[in-house]
Parts: C-alpha cells; structure tokens; sequence
C-alpha cells in the first residue's frame, strides 16, 4: 500500500515537472512566434512601401545606368522609362569615375532616381559599346535589371528593401517584375 502511494506521489511529481517545463516551452515559443510575426510585419510594410515607390518612380523619374569594367566605368547614359535620353560624355563619365573612386554614389545619383551599375563580365559588345549598351538596357527593361542584380551583376543605389529581398530569398526576375508593373 506504501509502495502504491508512493509511486502515485513520484507519478504526479514527474507530471507537475513535466507540465511546468511543458508551458514554459510553449510560453516562450509564442513570445518568439510573436516577435518574428511582428518583425515580418514590419518588413513587409518596408517592401511594400517601396514597390510602390518603385511602381511610382522607376518610370516617370531620370536614372542614371552605368556599364563598368573592372572598377572603371566604360559608359552610361540617363534615361527615363529604360529609355535613354542621353549618353554621357567622356568628360561626364571621367566626372562620375572620379566620384565612383571615392565611393560618393549619392553625389553621381545627384538628383536622378536610382544609378544601376552593370558589371561588363557578362556582356560582349562589338564597336559602339554607349549605343549597345543603351539599347540592351532599353530592350531588357526592367526584367534585365532584375535578372542581373539576382545575379550579383548590378549595384543598384540606392539599395532598398525591395532589392534586398530579392536577394535574401532568391525570388525570381519575373516574379519580381510582376509584384511592380501590377
């Protein structure tokens, strides 16, 4: 009869125990739960807020498109709606090579809406590198500017959330292309 007491006694012990560490568990999976669900809600309100800027500016605003060859800028032109209004001059670009050398990308972005700079590794032009350059840009639109930065071969400035989340979860060019143009 001790015996069978005792074991009850040890029996409902372990169950206390094993129930206390039971709800401790869960009340620190839902503070962790609730913590990451409000994190994502703020991310997604950043990512949000900037697919529309982007839907609103990409289009209607100057950027500034820059073709780069081992830290030395080949050429670029200005263009609005991936159409380029204008190539820049040796003197421009030599301008923007000096700056690019000290890092300032917000004096080159000066008042235009996003600078893209291209790596050249995977781009082979013939004799008029400006007007291919120009015309790929214009003829890629906005799924070439996509396809490149998820390759790493374009810097966009200024990087926000909505770049930054094509590269942390590896969403794919078209995908991305069709959350803007919606």
């Amino acid at each position: 009869m001790i015996k069978l007491l005792l074991y009850l006694v040890v029996l409902v012990v372990i169950f206390i125990v094993i129930f206390k560490i039971v709800r401790q568990l869960l009340k620190t999976l839902i503070f962790f739960a609730v913590i990451i669900t409000i994190i994502a809600l703020v991310c997604g309100y950043f990512v949000a807020k900037d697919v529309n800027d982007l839907r609103k500016n990409l289009y209607s605003q100057q950027s500034l498109f820059l073709l780069l060859d081992d830290n030395t800028i080949i050429t670029g032109f200005e263009a609005q709606d991936f159409e380029p209004a204008a190539i820049l001059s040796e003197e421009s670009i030599s301008d923007i090579q000096q700056l690019y050398d000290e890092n300032d990308l917000n004096e080159i972005l000066g008042t235009r809406y996003k600078l893209f700079i291209f790596k050249q590794q995977d781009f082979s032009f013939n004799e008029s590198i400006p007007e291919e350059f120009s015309t790929l840009v214009t003829e890629g639109g906005l799924l070439l500017v996509l396809k490149e930065y998820k390759n790493d071969n374009l810097k966009v400035f200024p990087e926000t959330a909505f770049f930054r989340l094509i590269k942390i979860f590896y969403i794919s060019a078209q995908r991305a292309k069709r959350l803007i143009e919606k």
